[in-house]
């Protein structure tokens, strides 16, 4: 489980799914931990957040409806804010891409979650 000490290293998390209830199931993992949260649900609507905000950490589902996360992911990664990828597929595209980007494979519970951000976020201090 990840560390009290960990979870304050960012407050500001971006949560992108197209599905909303997994958005808000996310939010209040998140929330409960004292993280202020932001919904996107599409790749437009992620990309003008992160262009408007400062985004401490990102939670982002690979497949957005016919779309990826591919611009979103190169958002993150200009602003060099740390991210996890979610995709309910095959997991090996998604490595092959982004081979130090934490992945879960949905569905995933709390403590999947918070480790897979302890890990981002470890991975973004080297």
């Amino acid at each position: 489980m990840m560390q009290a000490l960990d979870r304050r290293l960012f407050r500001t998390v971006l949560v992108v799914d197209d599905e909303m209830l997994i958005c808000l199931d996310v939010q209040m993992q998140l929330e409960e931990v004292g993280h202020r949260v932001l919904i996107a649900s599409s790749v437009a609507e992620a990309t003008q957040i992160i262009d408007r905000e400062r985004i401490d950490f990102a939670v982002v589902d690979w497949h957005l409806g016919s779309q990826s996360a591919a611009d979103i992911a190169a958002a993150l990664r200009l602003k060099n804010v740390p991210f996890i990828l979610c995709t309910g597929s095959t997991r090996e595209e998604l490595e092959a891409l982004f081979p130090n980007v934490p992945l879960l494979t949905k569905p995933f519970v709390s403590d999947q979650l918070l480790n897979a951000i302890d890990v981002a976020v470890a991975g973004a201090a080297h």
